[in-house]
C-alpha cells in the first residue's frame, strides 16, 4: 500500500508539474476513460449555457456523444446527461468535429461526419434532465459549424455537405425554435465558408484557402440573398483562414489562421471597402519558444476587452484587447505542455461568457478544463443561482473580492420588470477572499418569480446583477409529455397534486389559434389530449387550474 501511494504521489506530482500557467487557476476538469477516439482524438468543442435559475453548465463534443455538465460549483462539476447513437435512423457513428450553440433554453447542434444533421435539445428540465426534441436530415446531413444570430432568431450553417458553396439559415423565433426551418441556402461570393460569424444580420465569413475572398463580410438581411459588403483577398502571414470574433464595437474582426506558425490577426473594418490587417497588430505568445514559430491558433472568443484563443499545441491564452492593434498578453493555461507544436493536439474550444467569470476549455485528449483568469475577476458577485426548496426560493451568491461593499438588497418581481425589495444581506467591507451568501424568500408567489440583487457601497453607489427567476406551481403540479409527437399520437397530462380546482385545457396552435378546449375533474389524476387530424407543427397545451396557468410547447412531427 505504502509503494502505491508513493507512486501515485509522483504521477500525480508529474502532472502538476507538467501543467504551464500564468495568471490562471484550474478549478477542475471533467474526462471519461471509457470514450472511445477518432482519428486519434476524443473530445472537439465545448459551449456553455446559463438556465434562466443561474446555473451554468458546459457542452461538451466527443467522438460519439454529446456531454452535457453541470459547473454551477466549478470546483465540483457533473456530467448530468449524454446522448449516443446519434445518427438519423438512431445508431452510433463517430465524428471528429461536432459543434454547439445555445439560444433561450435550447441547444443546436450538428457534426461534420456521419448522418447527424441539425440536432435540437431542450435545456428547460435542467438540472434534473435534458432532452433531444428535435433532429432533422432535410437540409443537411454533415456540418462543419453553427452561429446563432442571437438579436434576429436565427441560425448560420456554414460547410455543409449539401451547400458547401453557401450557407443555410434557419427561422428560429419563438415558434419555430423547437424545429428550426429553414429560409435560405444561398451561394457565397467566397464560395465554402468554414467558419460564420453574425451580429445582426452582418456575417463575417471565414472562407479558408479560397484566393479570391479570404474573409469576406455580407449583408445577410435577405437570408436568401446576401449582399457582399466587404472582402479582404489577402494579408500577411495568410494561411488557412479559419475562424474569428467581433469585438464588441463591431469595429475589429480577431481571427486566425489554422496553419502552422501563423500568429493571430486583427482586422480594421471601420472602412468595409477596405479591410486590413495591419502586420504591426499580430500577436502569439509562442510559450514554447520555437524558431520559427511553430503552434497553431484555432479559434478566438472575444468578451469585453479581452479575447480567449484555443491553441493545438499551447492550451488557452487571454490577451487584454482594449486596444485591438496593441494585445497584451494577460494570462495562459496549457493543458499539455508536453504536446508537440505543429500537430493538432490540445485545446480545441474555450467558452468564456458565463456571469460567473468561470472559463471552460475543451482538450482533445484530456476533456473539459474548468478554469479562472485570476486579475480580471469582477468586483461584483461571481454566481448568483435561485432555487426552490419546499415551497421556498433559496438564493445563494459569491463573491471573490469586496471594495467597499455595504450591504446588498434582495430584489423581487413577479413579472420581470417592477422590483420590490425584501430584504437587506450585510457585505464585508474590502476583503480579498471568496465570500458565500444566502436568502430564503419564504413567500414566493404562485407562477414566475424574478429575484435580483442590488449591491450597493458605502457611499451610496450600487449596481444591479442578472435577473434570476423560479417557477412555483403551488396549487397545480403537472407534467405534460411526450413534446415530440408522431402524426395522431396523444399528449398525456399527469397530475401530482391534490388540488380541488376543476381544470381546464386548450390546445393552441403556433399563432394563438384555439383548435380544442374542454374541462378536466379535480379527481382526475391523468387527462388524454387527442392530436388526429392536426399537421406538423408546433403547438401549445394550456392547462388551467383556479388562477393558475400552465403551458407547455409540442411538436407534431
Amino acid at each position: 500500500m505504502k509503494n502505491t501511494f508513493i507512486l501515485l504521489f509522483l504521477l500525480l506530482s508529474g502532472i502538476l508539474q507538467a501543467q504551464m500557467s500564468d495568471n490562471m487557476t484550474l478549478l477542475d476538469t471533467w474526462s471519461d476513460p471509457t470514450l472511445v477516439t477518432h482519428s486519434g482524438l476524443i473530445y472537439n468543442d465545448c459551449w456553455g449555457y446559463t438556465a434562466p435559475d443561474g446555473r451554468e453548465y458546459a457542452i461538451l463534443g466527443s467522438a460519439e456523444m454529446i456531454h452535457f455538465i453541470d459547473i454551477t460549483d466549478p470546483t465540483d462539476v457533473t456530467e448530468v446527461a449524454r446522448f449516443d447513437n446519434l445518427n438519423v435512423n438512431g445508431t452510433t457513428g463517430r465524428s471528429l468535429w461536432r459543434d454547439f450553440k445555445t439560444h433561450d433554453e435550447y441547444a443546436y447542434a450538428v457534426a461534420d461526419q456521419q448522418t447527424e444533421g441539425l440536432i435540437v435539445f431542450d435545456l428547460s428540465d435542467l438540472p434534473n434532465s435534458v432532452s433531444k426534441v428535435h433532429q432533422s436530415t432535410a437540409s443537411f446531413t454533415q456540418a462543419h459549424n453553427i452561429y446563432i444570430d442571437e438579436a434576429k432568431d436565427r441560425i448560420y450553417i456554414p460547410g455543409s455537405d449539401t451547400h458547401g458553396g453557401g450557407i443555410i439559415v434557419f427561422d428560429i423565433s419563438p415558434a419555430n425554435a423547437a424545429a428550426p426551418v429553414e429560409i435560405g441556402a444561398p451561394n457565397m461570393t467566397g464560395g465554402y465558408s468554414h467558419d460564420i460569424h453574425v451580429r445582426n444580420d452582418t456575417a463575417y465569413c471565414f472562407h479558408g484557402n479560397n484566393n479570391t475572398v479570404k474573409f469576406g463580410v455580407y449583408d445577410f438581411s435577405d437570408a436568401q440573398n446576401p449582399v457582399l459588403l466587404g472582402s479582404m483577398p489577402t494579408y500577411a502571414n495568410q494561411g488557412y483562414n479559419h475562424s474569428g470574433w467581433l469585438t464588441e464595437d463591431s469595429q475589429y474582426m480577431i481571427f486566425c489562421d489554422e496553419s502552422t506558425g501563423r500568429e493571430v490577426k486583427v482586422a480594421d473594418l471601420t472602412d468595409l471597402t477596405d479591410i486590413t490587417a495591419p502586420a504591426s497588430a499580430f500577436f502569439n505568445a509562442n510559450l514554447d519558444g520555437d524558431t520559427p514559430l511553430n503552434n497553431i491558433a484555432h479559434n478566438p472568443f472575444v468578451k469585453g476587452d479581452y479575447v480567449y484563443v484555443a491553441y493545438y499545441n499551447e492550451g488557452v491564452q487571454v490577451w487584454d484587447v482594449s486596444d485591438p492593434l496593441n494585445a497584451v498578453l494577460e494570462g495562459y493555461y496549457d493543458t499539455v505542455p508536453s504536446t508537440t507544436a505543429g500537430n493538432f493536439d490540445g485545446v480545441w474550444g474555450v467558452f468564456p461568457y458565463f456571469d460567473s467569470e468561470t472559463v471552460i476549455a475543451s482538450d482533445t485528449e484530456t476533456g473539459l478544463y474548468v478554469l479562472r483568469v485570476n486579475s480580471i475577476l469582477p468586483v461584483e458577485l461571481t454566481r448568483f443561482t435561485a432555487a426552490l426548496n419546499e415551497g421556498k426560493a433559496e438564493l445563494n451568491w459569491r463573491t471573490e473580492f469586496e471594495q467597499d461593499n455595504d450591504f446588498f438588497a434582495v430584489e423581487h418581481s413577479t413579472d420581470g420588470n417592477e422590483f420590490k425589495e425584501i430584504g437587506t444581506v450585510k457585505g464585508n467591507g474590502t476583503v480579498s477572499a471568496p465570500i458565500d451568501y444566502a436568502f430564503t424568500h419564504d413567500n414566493p408567489q404562485d407562477g414566475d418569480n424574478y429575484y435580483r440583487l442590488k449591491q450597493t457601497d458605502f457611499d451610496g453607489s450600487f449596481e444591479y446583477s442578472k435577473v434570476r427567476r423560479v417557477r412555483l406551481n403551488s396549487d397545480m403540479q403537472v407534467k405534460v409529455y411526450p413534446t415530440l409527437l408522431a402524426a395522431g399520437e396523444s399528449l398525456t397530462v399527469d397530475f401530482s397534486d391534490k388540488s380541488s380546482f376543476d381544470r381546464s385545457y386548450r390546445l393552441v396552435d403556433a399563432a394563438g389559434k384555439t383548435l380544442r378546449s374542454g374541462e378536466i375533474s379535480a379527481v382526475e389524476t391523468s387527462f388524454t389530449m387527442q392530436t388526429e387530424n392536426l399537421p406538423a407543427g408546433v403547438y401549445f397545451a394550456e392547462i388551467q387550474a383556479g388562477n393558475r396557468t400552465l403551458t407547455k410547447r409540442f411538436i407534431i412531427k
